[in-house]
């Protein structure tokens, strides 16, 4: 089935700017807060900027309702669940708490392009703690919110490479697995390497920092291309970065012994 997170699984490195929509810009109809000193801290101390969010959200019972709240308490989540490791229990609880604020959000307000990012990025951090029935069916979901956050904001890294391990896991089905879909659902999710690919480059062209995991993943394209030349230029600009974390090593040591077996 689908491996997944179909996320970034690193965010350490993502240095997120202050888009219009982080401001304070609430059009809800609901009592507006000042989130200014809260967006400074959130991608560096998540866990802090969790506490005073939730503060304000169980201290005031109007704001529970305000959209502005509700995606950053997503946001918030999520940020601190990638701090922890995978067998703590609290990563779990927070990936689906911050779903719940997300997807609340943008059912409040579907025109909010972070209230829709966020839905999108916590339906496909979720996804990992479900059952093969719901995998599938969340990935549908997942996979529609993530076209529309695309088509809101064409140019966010993060989402490109989302969709992009969306096509690669659905591409590389198994026959057995998508017999499961066709039999639970009308029909299988839809997902190309080359469509992967396309995503993974654009992803690596407007992000803002060198992405050893989108990079890896490019290169995981090209390996299952047959195209040893690319995939080994790709890996090569991985091999560059310093301080490769645990996980990007690991994956680079995989792919490595994938392409090496290329002619």
């Amino acid at each position: 089935m689908l491996e997944l997170p179909l996320i970034p699984t690193n965010t350490s490195r993502f240095t997120v700017g202050l888009t219009t929509s982080e401001r304070n810009d609430n059009q809800s109809g609901v009592v507006s807060h000042d989130f200014t000193e809260i967006n400074k801290v959130i991608n560096d101390d998540p866990k802090a900027a969790y506490q005073q969010l939730k503060e304000i959200y169980n201290s005031n019972e109007e704001m529970r309702n305000s959209v502005d709240l509700l995606w950053r308490l997503g946001k918030a989540c999520f940020l601190w669940a990638n701090t922890l490791q995978k067998k703590d229990s609290r990563k779990k609880v927070l990936i689906l708490e911050g779903r719940k604020y997300a997807t609340s959000a943008y059912a409040s307000d579907e025109n909010n392009a972070e209230a829709l990012r966020w839905a999108a990025i916590l339906i496909g951090s979720a996804i990992d703690f479900l059952g093969t029935k719901d995998k599938i069916e969340q990935g549908k979901i997942f996979k529609s919110y993530l076209d529309r956050a695309i088509e809101m904001q064409p140019t966010e890294y993060s989402l490109l490479h989302s969709r992009g391990r969306f096509s690669y896991e659905v591409a590389n089905l198994s026959w057995i697995e998508r017999r499961l879909c066709s039999t639970l659902f009308s029909e299988v999710p839809n997902g190309t390497v080359d469509q992967a690919l396309n995503d993974f480059l654009e992803a690596e062209k407007h992000s803002p920092f060198v992405w050893p995991e989108n990079l890896l993943y490019i290169a995981r394209c090209y390996a299952v291309m047959k195209n040893k030349g690319l995939a080994e230029k790709y890996l090569e600009k991985v091999e560059m970065v310093e301080h490769l974390d645990e996980a990007e090593a690991e994956t680079l040591v995989e792919v490595r012994a994938l392409v090496s077996k290329l002619k």
